[in-house]
């Protein structure tokens, strides 16, 4: 798949390069970017919007996906400066929700829990107008820091509220971090069976919604808790699924 996505990646360049040969168009560093940290080649990627960030400084997009290569690269002190790079500018008015849930992303990492919950709040209160899922990314992003200081109830109120107005059909990953957010807050009430049913329904919806990295997570979960309840055959049988063709969606 990385293959092919190169190769798709390639031909728009090139394609560009026969419009404009001087110098890469700026549209197409920005595609060939995007397939690069697809593709998990951080290092390239960050090099390339670099690169297209020096021809055009307000590409705020490129900045806002450089802040993504950073983050998934692990380095989040670089990903926090370009974050703060656009909230400073006009790309603050149309990425703000977006802003502010990396840099929670972020403060979660380094266990900055209830900073997130100040700064989440503080943002809604602010502004009430964003759309439904932009509300439920929100949510979703509260449930994670109250699991994480072991505020279970609260937890688990965000991550039914970020489902209560979203359409399964059209947002079936938020469905699937919702409950993976639950299966985990009550994950250790091993005995309880809809604790593996929370996971069951986070993996059908993450494979609705083609996420790969949610629905091994949702698997994996899924075998845990039957570990955890002596069912060995039924966990060698859920993990058996994360290789099979008929358990994660290529």
């Amino acid at each position: 798949m990385e293959l092919l996505l190169d190769k798709q990646v390639d031909l728009i360049t090139q394609l560009n390069h026969s419009q404009q040969t001087v110098k890469q168009p700026i549209d197409a560093m920005y595609i060939r970017a995007l397939g690069l940290y697809k593709s998990n080649r951080f290092e390239a990627a960050e090099k390339l919007l670099k690169e297209l960030l020096l021809q055009k400084e307000d590409y705020h997009q490129a900045r806002l996906l450089l802040a993504e290569v950073f983050m998934a690269a692990k380095q989040y002190d670089e990903a926090t400066s370009e974050l703060n790079t656009l909230k400073a500018t006009s790309a603050y008015q149309d990425y703000s929700t977006e802003i502010e849930l990396k840099q929670a992303e972020i403060k979660l990492i380094k266990n900055q829990c209830q900073q997130v919950i100040d700064d989440l709040k503080n943002y809604q209160a602010n502004n009430l107008m964003i759309n439904e899922v932009k509300k439920a990314k929100i949510q979703l992003s509260l449930g994670d820091a109250y699991a994480a200081m072991g505020n279970s109830q609260k937890a688990m109120q965000a991550f039914n509220k970020a489902i209560a107005n979203i359409d399964e059909l059209i947002n079936p990953k938020i469905y699937a971090q919702s409950y993976y957010g639950q299966g985990s807050v009550l994950f250790h009430n091993a005995n309880d069976n809809k604790v593996y049913a929370l996971f069951e329904q986070s993996y059908v919806y993450a494979k609705s919604a083609a996420d790969l990295p949610l629905q091994a997570k949702s698997l994996n979960a899924m075998a845990r808790n039957k570990l955890l309840q002596n069912q060995w055959e039924k966990s060698c049988r859920v993990n058996q699924k994360i290789y099979s063709s008929d358990g994660i969606d290529r």
